[in-house]
């Protein structure tokens, strides 16, 4: 089957387990950053776009990967402050103001679920460029194996730096906010494409060939 052809029915087949729409879903309101957390603002038209809708919620899908390998799994806690900030069209950045100076505003069990977790700066799941690329590697190795870096192609993703250009595009259209001192060039040449997509997929094959074998 010829590479372009593939690539498009791997795209159709991401399309069904993909993340809800990034201005809205319990996956999508600060769940990962840079600072990188999703802002509730609504899609931009398509002339503005530069890479397809299906690049953004794989990047926002890779977020979250990146996000839990770093710091671990998202907490009932987590989850229910996420929420009520989610209805109250608020962003996780909004959380320390809110418990500083308004805490007797915040219901009792979303102000319980911040002490649990430990207060409003363990909200953050900041995660750097270089750890963003590697959930990149990981999720697209994970739905794509073999075809992964022929996917990211035909979105105009070839290199790291290439999904750094997502990021800020993404940061200039207000669906991502960042730290002072973010930058693109935390994506310049953190690994080579065709070797680590490759080498990754020939890891992954044989390592499952091995546990297959070792049921048998």
């Amino acid at each position: 089957m010829p590479a372009a052809r593939m690539a498009a029915m791997m795209q159709r087949r991401a399309k069904r387990d993909r993340i809800p729409a990034l201005s809205g879903g319990r996956r999508t309101v600060g769940r990962a950053s840079m600072s990188i957390q999703t802002n509730n603002v609504e899609p931009a038209p398509a002339r503005e776009l530069e890479f397809p809708p299906a690049a953004v919620h794989f990047l926002f899908d890779a977020l979250g990967v990146a996000a839990d390998s770093v710091h671990g799994p998202v907490t009932r806690e987590w989850q229910v402050v996420a929420d009520w900030l989610r209805d109250q069209e608020l962003d996780l950045a909004d959380l320390p103001r809110l418990f500083e100076t308004m805490r007797e505003q915040i219901p009792i069990r979303v102000l319980k679920s911040v002490i649990r977790q430990g207060g409003p700066a363990a909200f953050h799941r900041h995660v750097s460029g270089e750890e963003l690329c590697d959930g990149v590697r990981i999720l697209a190795l994970r739905r794509w194996g073999r075809m992964a870096a022929a996917v990211l192609a035909s979105w105009g993703i070839e290199s790291t730096r290439d999904i750094g250009r997502l990021v800020f595009w993404l940061i200039d259209m207000g669906r991502l906010q960042k730290q002072p001192g973010d930058s693109i060039e935390e994506f310049e040449d953190v690994f080579e494409f065709r070797e680590v997509f490759e080498r990754g997929y020939r890891i992954q094959f044989s390592n499952g060939a091995a546990a297959h074998a070792s049921e048998g």
